[in-house]
């Protein structure tokens, strides 16, 4: 039998293992808003924990964020020490578009997302 080298990899214990597979997912997905009245600024407060860790460059797209009349844009926000970046690309229909940066949100660990629209 071949050796294997039975080292973490993405924060996956045994991950450089071959064939050590795991379906990337978050484990904690959780959102909520700070105002419910039409044509208000809402800011929306994601919380998101992962089961691998995301390094940088990795997209996170959230869907289903329904309910906004803001227009597509380079939309400014704030995640836990930056590692879902400063800036998301969102579309109008409903979909922020997350990069992770700052070496990206680690296995287990919880990261916020904070973010602005206008409600319908």
């Amino acid at each position: 039998a071949m050796a294997k080298p039975g080292t973490a990899l993405y924060g996956v214990a045994n991950g450089a293992d071959p064939f050590e597979v795991l379906v990337p997912l978050f484990t904690v997905k959780a959102i909520e808003q700070s105002t419910p009245f039409v044509g208000a600024s809402n800011t929306l407060t994601m919380m998101l924990t992962s089961n691998y860790d995301l390094s940088d460059g990795s997209m996170v797209t959230i869907s289903g964020l329904m309910g906004s009349q803001t227009e597509n844009t380079a939309l400014p926000l704030a995640s836990t020490l930056g590692v879902l970046g400063t800036t998301g690309t969102w579309m109008g229909h409903g979909t922020l578009i997350l990069t992770a940066a700052a070496g990206g949100p680690k296995r287990g660990s919880k990261t916020s997302v904070s973010f602005s629209l206008i409600n319908n």
